[in-house]
């Protein structure tokens, strides 16, 4: 489960704005339970965390069903990403043109994707994964 928080820092400790969704991931897990956070302040204009955890989960979804990288990012996007029908193409966002299943479809770059956008692709990612591996 990925949930991305926007956070304060006040008096040396990080303060969520939307606390409801820091109470929901603490219910849905268990006490002593490890994870993993990601610590990003939006000023580096390389790919974010979430975008290199994404690249990283397609690399693997790649090798382990003997696809090219090239395929699996664009299964992976049809699949769970942001796509548009090849005759209407976005307006002031990033895409490129593919062929998905015979289909031609605008996907949108990873790195113009939204925060909650970027969250489903990499969500969907990652049970493609365990379902590859299963």
């Amino acid at each position: 489960m990925t949930t991305i928080l926007s956070c304060v820092i006040r008096k040396g400790h990080f303060r969520p704005l939307n606390p409801e969704r820091v109470k929901a991931w603490k219910d849905a897990h268990k006490e002593g339970e490890v994870f993993e956070m990601i610590l990003d302040d939006g000023a580096s204009s390389a790919l974010s965390p979430m975008g290199r955890k994404y690249y990283a989960t397609r690399d693997d979804y790649a090798a382990l069903n003997g696809y090219n990288k090239d395929y699996a990012h664009i299964e992976l996007k049809h699949l769970f990403g942001v796509t548009y029908p090849h005759d209407a193409p976005p307006q002031n966002r990033l895409v490129r043109l593919v062929d998905a299943y015979g289909e031609l479809e605008w996907q949108l770059s990873v790195k113009d994707y939204t925060k909650e956008e970027l969250m489903a692709l990499v969500n969907g990612s990652d049970k493609a994964l365990v379902e590859a591996s299963v």
